[in-house]
C-alpha cells in the first residue's frame, strides 16, 4: 500500500461504521470477531462499496500516512496498523 504516491491523490480514504447497517450483510457467510479469509469468486462474499451503493464515499476520511510524536516515520497510521495487526 502506497500512501506516499507522486501521483495526486495519494490519500487512502477509510470510513469507520460502526453500526453499519445494509440488506447486504444478510447475504455474508457468519465470521466470527477478527480477520477472516474469503475466496475470490463470482458471487462470494465481496463487498463493493462503490457499486454496491453501501455508504456515501464523501463520508470517508483520508487516513494519514504518518502521525507525530511516538509515531516513526514510514509506518502506517495507527488505526491502519492495529486492523493489519489483527490479522493472522
Amino acid at each position: 500500500m502506497n500512501v506516499q504516491s507522486q501521483q495526486a491523490p495519494s490519500e487512502l480514504l477509510y470510513l469507520a461504521a460502526e453500526d453499519f447497517r445494509h440488506p447486504v450483510v444478510q447475504l455474508l457467510p457468519a465470521a466470527g470477531s477478527g480477520w477472516t479469509p474469503l475466496a475470490s469468486a463470482p458471487g462470494g462474499a465481496a463487498l463493493d462499496f462503490i457499486r454496491g451503493n453501501l455508504f456515501d464515499p464523501a463520508a470517508m476520511r483520508p487516513l494519514p500516512p504518518e502521525l507525530r510524536g511516538r509515531q516513526r516515520p514510514g509506518r502506517p497510521a495507527r488505526p491502519l496498523r492495529a486492523a493489519c495487526d489483527r490479522r493472522p
